[in-house]
């Protein structure tokens, strides 16, 4: 294969059901182009659990929490001259910024969620035919947000 596309942001990079770290340093270790997926998975890092956008808040509160999602999928120039058409001025992360996403990290880790990508691999071979990803879904969000409307 020419490239691998990964799902690399920083919810899913320490998580052993995804384990986006441990798939990125494969294909760099065997000289493969790294394409990303979810960087702001879904858009949950957009608008994460308030204990979450709490703790980037605090470290940057002029910072969006979606920017720490996107800065954290770049790691060179190339990809900010790729994404300049909405980064104006790109700076990569700083070991203090790295410091608040690793809190930001274990937040995430403790919040008690499915680990489900919404692949769907699942429902295709349930003899039900139960939306099982969707359900999943519903109960991450009752999970994230309290809220049953969202989770509906």
């Amino acid at each position: 294969m020419e490239f691998v596309q990964l799902q690399i942001n920083y919810a899913d990079w320490e998580n052993p059901a995804v384990q986006s770290r441990r798939c990125y340093e494969v294909a760099r270790k065997h000289g493969k182009p790294v394409i990303i997926m979810e960087p702001v998975k879904g858009g949950m890092l957009a608008n994460p659990p308030e204990s979450v956008a709490n703790i980037l808040k605090a470290a940057e509160p002029d910072s969006s929490v979606a920017s720490w999602a996107v800065r954290f999928a770049m790691s060179n120039v190339e990809q900010m001259a790729d994404n300049l058409s909405y980064m104006k001025s790109f700076t990569g992360l700083t070991d203090a910024q790295k410091d608040t996403l690793k809190k930001a990290q274990e937040e995430l880790a403790r919040i008690p969620l499915i680990p489900c990508t919404t692949c769907n691999y699942c429902a295709k071979v349930c003899p039900m035919d139960i939306g099982i990803s969707g359900s999943f879904t519903a109960m991450n969000y009752l999970t994230l947000y309290k809220d049953k409307g969202m989770a509906a």
